[in-house]
């Protein structure tokens, strides 16, 4: 009950201090096949939208959660936040700037620095 109930408004809980930390806590623990079902929905979203969510101090822990996960799902997260728009909108809060440190979409603060001038 719980999986159908983040689904429902899944973008707009992942915003939400309280829910995003559901969201995370599902993400990581919670049974794979569910898991995987939560993990399409946030795929489905566009890379800007995704690339916003980032930007937010509790969107970008679901995020993180997201890119954690195994198999194909982190990829594919990785792939739509590597594009132009998504990185330069990343760029733009301390968050997103973490969450592409944390995971591999930066090579230092130096480059971040380069291309944000």
């Amino acid at each position: 009950r719980i999986f159908a109930a983040l689904r429902r408004n899944l973008m707009r809980n992942a915003w939400n201090r309280n829910a995003a930390y559901v969201v995370e806590k599902a993400l990581l623990y919670g049974n794979p096949d569910e898991r995987d079902v939560i993990a399409c929905d946030f795929l489905e979203n566009s890379a800007s939208d995704l690339a916003a969510l980032g930007r937010s101090q509790f969107g970008s822990m679901v995020m993180r959660a997201l890119l954690r996960l195994p198999g194909e799902t982190s990829q594919k997260l990785q792939d739509l936040l590597s594009t132009g728009s998504a990185q330069s909108q990343l760029r733009a809060t301390k968050h997103g700037r973490r969450l592409m440190e944390d995971h591999g979409m930066a090579t230092s603060k130096v480059a971040l620095a380069a291309a944000a001038a």
